[in-house]
This record gives C-alpha cells, sequence and structure tokens, in this order.
C-alpha cells in the first residue's frame, strides 16, 4: 500500500509535541494546549484509528483472514514494546535507589512492590504515568477485526452509538466505580486515561479510515468553505482556552477534562479534525516535510525511546532548571533531535530484514 505522507507528517508531529509537552520549560509554554483544548495524545490516537480503518480495510477488501492475523501481529508488536518498556522503567528503578526517588511519584508500586508491578504490569493491570497509551493501543487494535467487519456490514452506525455510549459512561466516571474498593489494594492502575473515553477517538477515526478506502475522492467539493468555517470555531476555542473570551458558567477545567476526554475537549477537538482535514485535502504540499513523515514512519519505536529518556531526565531536571530557561531550551532541542535515532535503527533493521528475506526466497 502506499502511504500518504501528510498521514506520516502529522503522526511525526503528535510525536515531536508530545515529547516536548512531557519535557517541560519555555517551548512547551508553546506547544501545550496552545490552540485550544487539545494536545497530541488526542491528535495521535485518531490518526491510529484513521490509519488502521484505511490499511486494516484495504486488507479486509483483498483477504479478511489477512486482515485479522495482521491486526493481531501488530498487536502483538505493541505488546512487546509495552513489556519492554515496563521491564526498562523497573530495571531503571532497582538499579539506582537515588534515583528511583524520582520515578517514584511516576510508579510507585515498583518502589513498593517491584515483583507485583511487573506481574500487573505485563496483564496491562498497572501503567505508570506515560506507560499508558501503548496497553490503550494493544486494546484498540485487537477489536480493529471486529470494527472492520461491521463497517462492512453497514453496521457503522451501531458502532459509532455504542462507541458514544461508552465515551458517555466515562462522564459518569464508569471505570472509576467498576474498580473502586478493590483496585487499590490490589495494585491494579489502568493509568490517566479513560479507556472508554478515549476509544471514541479510535473508532471513529477508524470509521474514516474506512470511508476513505471505499471512497477515495480527495476533496469533497467544500474545503475551502469548511476550511474558514473551523477556522473560526478553532480561533474561538483558542480565545476561550487563553481567558480571552468568558463564558459566564462555564467550568473549562471539568468541561475540558483530558482523562475523561470531556465534551468541550471532544468538540474542540472535531472542529481541529475537521478543519486539518479539509486543508489536507486542498494544500497537501503545505504537509510535506521529510524529518518528520521519517518520525511518523517508525512511530513506536521513537515514542517508546521517547518515555526511556524522558525517565532518564527526570531525576537531572531540576539541575536543567537550575541553568536557565536557554538551557532548557537547548536540552529540549537535542531531545527532540534525537527522536531520529530510534527512527534510522528501525529503519536499518527493516532493511536488514528486507535482504535477509530476499536472499532466503533467491535461495
Amino acid at each position: 500500500m502506499k502511504r500518504d505522507a501528510s498521514l506520516d507528517v502529522l503522526r511525526g508531529l503528535m510525536l515531536m509535541v508530545m515529547t516536548i509537552d512531557h519535557f517541560g520549560g519555555p517551548i512547551a509554554d508553546i506547544t501545550r494546549q496552545t490552540i485550544g483544548f487539545v494536545s497530541g495524545a488526542e491528535g495521535f490516537v485518531f490518526l491510529s484509528g484513521f490509519i488502521s480503518g484505511i490499511v486494516y480495510g484495504e486488507y479486509a477488501r483483498r483477504d479478511p483472514g489477512l486482515m485479522v492475523q495482521k491486526a493481531y501481529k501488530r498487536a502483538s508488536v505493541i505488546y512487546s514494546s509495552h513489556v519492554a518498556l515496563l521491564v526498562s522503567v523497573g530495571l531503571l528503578f532497582l538499579a539506582n535507589r537515588i534515583f528511583a526517588e524520582y520515578w517514584t511519584p511516576l510508579a510507585p508500586l515498583f518502589h513498593d512492590h517491584a515483583i507485583k508491578a511487573f506481574l500487573l504490569g505485563i496483564a496491562l493491570l498497572y501503567q505508570p504515568r506515560f506507560l499508558d497509551i501503548l496497553p490503550m493501543y494493544v486494546v484498540f487494535l485487537l477489536t480493529v477485526p471486529f470494527l472492520i467487519r461491521q463497517f462492512k456490514k453497514g453496521r457503522a452506525p451501531i458502532v459509532l452509538s455504542v462507541s458514544a455510549l461508552l465515551w458517555l459512561s466515562a462522564q459518569f466516571h464508569v471505570r472509576a466505580y467498576l474498580l473502586d474498593g478493590f483496585a487499590h489494594d490490589a495494585g491494579i492502575y489502568l493509568g490517566y486515561f479513560d479507556i472508554f473515553a478515549w476509544q471514541l477517538l479510535f473508532v471513529v477515526g477508524s470509521w474514516f479510515g474506512y470511508r476513505r478506502t471505499i471512497n477515495s475522492s480527495a476533496s469533497t467539493g467544500n474545503d475551502t468553505a469548511i476550511i474558514w468555517s473551523f477556522f473560526i470555531v478553532v480561533v474561538a476555542f483558542f480565545l476561550v482556552k487563553h481567558g480571552y473570551v468568558v463564558i459566564p458558567g462555564l467550568d473549562t477545567v471539568t468541561a475540558a477534562d483530558r482523562g475523561t476526554l470531556a465534551w468541550l475537549r471532544l468538540i474542540n477537538f472535531s472542529a481541529i479534525v475537521l478543519f486539518v482535514g479539509a486543508l489536507t485535502r486542498k494544500y497537501n504540499e503545505l504537509f510535506k516535510n521529510n524529518w518528520l513523515a521519517f518520525l511518523g514512519q517508525h512511530s513506536l519505536q521513537v515514542f517508546s525511546y521517547h518515555i526511556v529518556i524522558l525517565y532518564l531526565i527526570m531525576p537531572v531536571r531540576w539541575r536543567i532548571e537550575d541553568m536557565g530557561g536557554l538551557a532548557e531550551v537547548a536540552v529540549c532541542l537535542a531531545y527532540v533531535a534525537s527522536l531520529t535515532l530510534p527512527a534510522k535503527m528501525h529503519q536499518s533493521y527493516r532493511r536488514r530484514i528486507a535482504v535477509r528475506n530476499t536472499l532466503a526466497e533467491a535461495q
């Protein structure tokens, strides 16, 4: 399948933004939810769903059995990456007690009960801070064959309705009610992001991606109107987010809650998706950046690398702050530039595998 460079660029952009936001500092003051009540995580999850809809929708058209095989294989790769991250973080805890003091607020169970943390983490029942995205993807990928089958059967309205109901349940904190009373004692922690809420982004993204496989039209014919309409909406959210416009009675903290993907955040993100979608269709040349596209093509490896480096930076973060804003900017830029390393390593690995397979076939 031919890759859409604009999707790789957008995914690379989300990775870069998340890296900066997680590091913090002066640059993060610019990138962190600047255009409204939206972060890089929302875009990353939606794009993952969108690309899954395209890729596995195409597999389903060619060979439904292959679709299932590919989806489950990808889920196993993501799961393996999560376990590798979990083990890496756990070993960091055990290797240096002084550094572990800085990591304890991020993953307290490793400090108190390391073996229990490993076992629950492998079972996806313990997800320390920054290690709660990949487990969601594992679950999402396992549902992709079912989603694509339902889309093919014309049951998208039912699927989307159920997804919306799950999102609604998250607004009433159903997950917390289900786990309350035993999760804390058992050491179970399912991460900051409520999967009941965030699945909506992946499911809707998958639906849009699947629609693209059956309707390859590059334009809706009204892209200019869509761009200007939703540009105005996005600007309005920007003004509300930064206090230039105050809506009486609106509690933006609750209405834009990130963990449960609350209604204000969801509407804000939807407006941005429609705006950017129309923009990519009409002005695709704007979404060409070889470096960002390169990161997007190796997103799993880049994401995993940025988490490990983030944990390593945490214990010395205060020293960087003491050196001043320029030092923070310099380290942040170096951190972002280093994202090229895992992408290059994965590219080289894939090339070696391709050469090995070619030689095996020749023999």
